[in-house]
């Protein structure tokens, strides 16, 4: 086996807890190019994820978990609380970099939980746009949690989680078909949400654990059994033994070292201050009553001042100070929140090559540019 302690680190800041990642050396986790540089597929086998107990030793909270993503796919993955769906989704995340940030345009996106907390026709409209990205060839993988049926129907593949295992892992349109031959018990009623009808068949309540594990035990052993089950296994074993495993990706000619130009980053950084601006109509009227404020001042000060030889000077000095204390007013904010923005957002952007060092001037030119129009 193969370990990687490190494998979960966005799991690891969210809980606070280690996760310890193993992998099978010839099953591991891969991103694949299909011919095209902007399509790419990821398939994993053999995942195991153990955590800490507080009593000692360690839980798995993924159990030899394997499955695949397509290009222009969308995958929902579902599951109870505790199911490793998240877990399985951050290893993924941490071990292709790729899809951490829009801007980037990436390949691989990961989104955790993108539905959440919105409305019916919201929600639809965020998956909406997960299939205009996903048409355009990207291999898109969300988390979710108690999707409309609507909603639901929307995906392409779902993979749902119970006790760290796969129990169902393939199209949405064969999932009722799925459960319906499974026997009359497992039926998914014609008005019902399925997703809502898996998640209660495959949930585990204190008062019937035994039962329930035993029911969770004996989909997941028919899924394995299935066609669907035997398809994906396949795709996820040729997958992986056709292009290698993982930390394999195509050759960096070094022709593109960042992923987003200075020009890329001032025209997003500026337009997003300029919103964040609008929206704060009170601070917008603050700045220009101290524009005009100063103004006068200034006029008052040197009203009908003579343009002779003893003025010039006083005039000279009149001009700089202006000039120097508007540009210092308005690159003070900047240089005070700069080292909180750079220490919470920045590290992060520079190691997903959204920024280069050099070019966080990106950053520094659209907050002064902002002062100064405002």
């Amino acid at each position: 086996m193969q370990d990687f302690p490190n494998a979960s680190l966005l799991e690891s800041r969210q809980t606070g807890t280690e996760t310890q990642i193993s992998m099978d050396q010839q099953n591991t986790v891969t991103a694949v190019d299909n011919g095209d540089k902007n399509r790419k597929k990821i398939a994993w086998s053999g995942i195991v994820a153990t955590v800490p107990q507080a009593g000692g030793g360690r839980k798995e909270v993924i159990k030899n978990v394997s499955g695949v993503a397509e290009p222009g796919e969308v995958l929902a993955l579902m599951g109870g609380s505790g199911a490793g769906k998240t877990t399985l989704m951050n290893i993924l995340a941490h071990l292709d970099t790729n899809g951490v940030e829009i801007l980037t345009n990436p390949q691989i996106l990961f989104c955790d939980e993108p539905t959440s907390g919105l409305d019916a026709f919201m929600a639809s409209e965020v998956v909406r746009a997960l299939l205009d990205l996903a048409a355009k060839g990207k291999t898109i993988i969300v988390v979710l949690h108690q999707p409309s049926s609507t909603v639901f129907r929307m995906f392409h593949k779902v993979c749902f989680m119970a006790t760290g295992k796969t129990v169902y892992h393939g199209a949405v349109d064969k999932l009722c078909p799925f459960f319906d031959g499974l026997g009359r018990e497992f039926r998914v009623p014609e008005s019902y949400n399925p997703a809502d009808f898996v998640m209660s068949e495959i949930s585990i309540s204190p008062e019937t654990e035994k039962d329930d594990i035993q029911r969770i035990e004996f989909i997941i052993s028919e899924y394995q059994k299935s066609d669907i089950g035997n398809e994906m296994l396949k795709n996820t074993r040729t997958t992986i033994d056709e292009f290698g495993g993982y930390g394999e990706d195509e050759e960096d000619d070094g022709s593109n070292r960042y992923n987003s130009s200075f020009a890329t980053q001032f025209n997003v950084l500026l337009k997003r201050s300029l919103r964040t601006t609008l929206r704060d109509p009170l601070l917008l009227r603050v700045r220009f009553a101290q524009i005009v404020v100063t103004a006068i001042l200034v006029g008052v000060v040197n009203w009908r001042t003579e343009l002779s030889g003893p003025t010039i000077q006083n005039l000279e000095g009149v001009m700089y100070n202006c000039a120097r204390d508007m540009t210092f007013l308005f690159y003070f904010p900047s240089v005070n929140v700069s080292c909180v923005i750079i220490r919470k957002n920045s590290c992060e952007k520079l190691i997903s090559n959204i920024y280069s060092v050099f070019d966080l001037k990106a950053w520094y030119s659209r907050k002064t540019r902002l002062k100064f129009g405002t």
